[in-house]
C-alpha cells in the first residue's frame, strides 16, 4: 500500500483530546467538507469501513527507554478503532554544563491484530505524535516515528529542531496517513517506533535543554481488501 507522507511542525498547537461524541476525540472536529464531483474511474476511491466487531486485538505491548516502569498509559476506544498512548518518560534532556552530548529516548508500541474477517484488512489510517521542546543555542533535537506491520518497514516521519545561534522553543507534531495495513484476512502485529533525541553541538551551553514527546494517537479502520489494492 502506498503511503502518503505528511510531516508537520506546528508552533503553539493545542492537542484537543477532550471527550466528545466519539470514544476519544483526538483534535478539534474538522468542518464538513464541501461536496465534490464523483471521481473518474482512474481516481482513488475512499474505502467504506465495515463493522468494527469483525476486529479482535490482543494485549498492547510497550518497550523502550522512554516507556519503562509503567510510564506509558494506553487507552483503547470501545470500538477498538482509536488507540492513545500517553508518555511520562519520553523526555530527552541535557542539563546545563552536563558532560552528556547526546540523550535519546525511545518507545515501541506493538498492537497484535489477533483476528480479522476474511476479505478484510486493518489500516492505520491516521497516526499523530505531539510534544514540545526548549533548546539553547547550539543544541539540536530530532523527533521521529515509524508505523509499520511487523516483518516489514515503514516510512520514517521526522522533524529536526534547534538553532546554532539562538534559543528555540515550540511544539512538535508528527503526522502520517495510511501508514500501514495488515495482510488481507490475516492476523499480524502493527508497530509504532517513536524516538526523541537531544544533541549538544558545543562543549558548553548557557541553559538546560530538552525535547519531550507527550502522546501518540492511532486511528484504525477495517476495510475490504480490494479497497487498498
Amino acid at each position: 500500500m502506498k503511503s502518503v507522507k505528511a510531516t508537520m511542525l506546528v508552533v503553539g498547537l493545542v492537542w484537543g483530546w477532550m471527550a466528545s461524541g466519539n470514544a476519544y476525540a483526538m483534535g478539534p472536529k474538522k468542518p464538513t467538507p464541501t461536496p465534490e464531483p464523483s471521481p473518474s474511474p482512474s481516481a482513488s476511491v475512499t474505502p467504506i469501513p465495515v463493522p468494527a466487531d469483525e476486529l479482535k486485538l490482543g494485549a498492547i505491548g510497550v518497550a523502550g527507554t522512554g516507556c519503562v516502569d509503567g510510564s506509558a498509559k494506553i487507552e483503547v476506544s470501545q470500538d477498538k478503532l482509536e488507540i492513545r498512548v500517553l508518555w511520562d518518560g519520553m523526555v530527552a534532556e541535557i542539563l546545563r554544563d552536563s558532560q552528556n552530548s547526546l540523550v535519546r529516548k525511545t518507545c515501541t508500541i506493538a498492537i497484535p491484530v489477533e483476528a480479522i474477517a476474511a476479505g478484510r484488512t486493518v489500516v492505520v489510517s491516521d497516526a499523530e505524535v505531539i510534544g514540545d521542546y526548549d533548546l539553547a543555542a547550539g543544541v539540536s533535537a530530532q523527533a521521529s516515528t515509524e508505523i509499520f506491520l511487523a516483518g516489514t518497514h515503514g516510512d520514517i516521519v521526522k522533524v529536526d529542531l534547534g538553532s546554532a545561534d539562538r534559543v528555540e522553543q515550540g511544539k512538535i507534531r508528527l503526522a502520517k496517513q495510511d501508514a500501514a495495513a495488515t495482510a488481507c484476512g490475516e492476523a499480524g502485529t502493527l508497530r509504532a517506533n517513536t524516538a526523541v533525541l537531544v544533541k549538544k553541538d558545543s562543549s558548553s551551553q548557557a541553559r538546560s535543554s530538552g525535547a519531550r514527546l507527550q502522546g501518540l494517537s492511532l486511528k484504525l479502520k477495517v476495510v475490504p481488501c480490494a479497497a487498498i489494492r
